[in-house]
This record gives C-alpha cells, structure tokens and sequence, in this order.
C-alpha cells in the first residue's frame, strides 16, 4: 500500500491529504509505502507523479537519510518486511508563471514484482484575488462548520417566518 501526503509549511509536523497552492510556494511530499502482507516484498520500485505546474525540487530522503536518484523516474527502495513501511520525502515547487489548471493531482505509484499500487493527492491552485482560498480549502471550511450551517438554517427561518409573513400577510400594501 503506498500513500502520498503533502505540506506547505516546511516546520509543520502535520502532513495533508489535499494541499491548496500559490505561485512560488515550497511544498514537500512525504510517500508512505506499507507491507501489510506476512511476506516480505522484495525490490520495491517508488515513483511520484507531478502536474506540470509543481516542479521536483530535490531532497529525496528515506527515513530522514538522502537517497540518491529522481522520484519522479523512480527509485528502488529495497525490500520491506512483513507488517513493515518505509517513509520518502521530496520537494516540489509552484511555477512563477500562470499556474495552468485550477486543481491537479499528485500520483505515487509503488511496485513489487506483479504488485502495484497508486494514490493520488489533491491540489487546488490560488488565482489572483483570490489567493489562498482554494475549492478545496472553501468546502473544508463550510462542511467542518456544522455551527455555520445551524447558523444559515436560523437565518432562513427568520427570513420566512418574519419577513415573508410580513410581505403577505392582509393589508399588507
């Protein structure tokens, strides 16, 4: 099982499922490649797919020690045993230049023999006025806020039952 997380903040502990990106910005990737079976998985090849808007930036590493190659053409990481995982980090960086696409995906793909498995993270861009306010940042914040959308609900019931009852109610003019 492989799985990709990322973070923008290089000083934070907390890795993200989806990242919201701006021109310019750093962004490291942390790969997870697990063996959940009771065999040990032998020649294990790892690579990272990035959109053309996120450039591979070095720092390769496994276990916090500097492995030598490219992420992106892929790297061999040696075996794995039973119930074992092995953890890479690499860099990446946003273009200066317009950045293409609104949202894009970050693909790990982990090999073994026969076996393969792939995971994709989320990206979401930020456009000009806009920045830092990515789809993805947006729907976290008003799905999250269960407070907001009993907030919206009273809102609505005031306008329906206050205003509207109001407006149609007899001798209204």
């Amino acid at each position: 099982m492989v799985v990709i997380l990322g973070k923008t903040d290089r000083n934070s502990l907390k890795w993200l499922k989806e990242l919201d990106l701006q021109k310019n910005e750093p962004v490291d990737f942390l790969v997870v490649v697990k063996n959940r079976s009771d065999k040990t998985l032998d020649n294990i090849s790892v690579r990272a797919e990035l959109p053309d808007d996120i450039a591979y930036d070095g720092g390769l590493k496994m276990e916090g020690v500097s492995l030598s190659g490219d992420i992106i053409s892929g790297v061999n990481i040696g075996s794995l045993g039973p119930n074992s995982a092995a953890a890479l980090t690499f860099k990446g960086k946003t273009g200066s230049g317009n950045l293409e696409k609104a949202a894009a995906e970050v693909v790990a793909v982990a090999k073994s023999g026969g076996l393969s498995d792939t995971h994709i993270l989320a990206v979401d861009f930020a456009s000009g006025g806009m920045a830092g306010l990515g789809l993805a940042a947006i729907m976290n914040f008003f799905i999250g806020k269960w407070y907001f959308w009993v907030f919206v609900v009273l809102i609505l019931l005031y306008l329906f039952f206050v205003v509207f009852r109001r407006v149609f109610s007899p001798g209204a003019a």
